[in-house]
């Protein structure tokens, strides 16, 4: 897959759209539908597995920018419904409380019920230069109670790029959160990013072995807090309700 291009669009609801469909695509088990490698078997992290297809490894490509290939990782979030994940996910304070050092984060605009663009400001010790980013952020509900993710890095007017301290982060992800018929999720995750610029291959190979972790992760946290289950259930249910109402193309 070439690496995620940042878009400039002013129908921001139809470039949704086609983020969703890039993002099946993505997920799909015939990963050369999106151009990807191949998915084949990895390491295998604490009850997580992680794909990775033949050059999933970060390197630093001809034009000096590092890029890492297409990766996906799956497991299973106990105990939480789709809906309460989704809740999770896309919540500011988790854009906070996920990352080492408190990023900068801001909501440029709100499209719809189910779709938002933001501005992230990702730190890093010195002497690295920070990454920054805007994404478009949008999910839809499926049949049976499936709900899809998808994350792109785009362009948007009101969010405008510091190129003389910070490097522009592009990335694409897609998730997809699955009933797994035990009051938990099947939770499945592809992701793509390029750096931008040189980083230390041992920083992001533990990124990418973090990622392997994610469900086990959450799992833990939501244990950990069931009061802050029950509140993620409130804002799911206020999600899925104007999502319904929404209008419809």
């Amino acid at each position: 897959m070439a690496e995620p291009e940042p878009q400039v669009e002013a129908d921001w609801a139809a470039v949704a759209k086609a983020c969703l469909a890039k993002g099946d695509a993505f997920l799909s088990e015939d990963a050369t539908a999106a151009g990807c490698p191949i998915w084949v078997a990895g390491e295998d992290a604490e009850g997580a597995s992680i794909w990775r297809g033949e050059r999933c490894v970060h390197y630093l490509g001809a034009d000096g920018k590092g890029r890492t290939m297409p990766f996906k990782t799956e497991g299973i979030v106990e105990g939480v419904a789709p809906e309460v994940l989704l809740a999770d996910l896309t919540r500011i304070e988790t854009k906070w409380n996920d990352k080492e050092r408190k990023p900068v984060v801001r909501l440029v605009e709100e499209v719809n019920a189910t779709t938002k663009v933001w501005y992230e400001e990702r730190k890093f010790p010195w002497p690295i230069w920070n990454r920054e980013s805007c994404y478009i952020e949008t999910w839809e509900l499926r049949e049976g109670g499936t709900i899809a993710l998808s994350r792109e890095a785009i362009i948007h007017p009101d969010a405008a790029f510091d190129d003389t301290q910070r490097v522009r982060l592009r990335d694409f992800s897609s998730q997809l959160m699955i009933p797994d018929g035990n009051g938990g999720t099947k939770y499945v995750l592809s992701m793509e990013f390029n750096v931008g610029g040189n980083l230390p291959g041992g920083m992001v190979d533990r990124f990418l072995k973090d990622m392997a972790r994610v469900p086990e992760r959450l799992t833990g946290k939501f244990k950990e807090d069931p009061a802050h289950v029950e509140t993620l259930k409130v804002e799911a249910a206020a999600k899925l309700e104007l999502a319904a109402a929404a209008p419809s193309d």
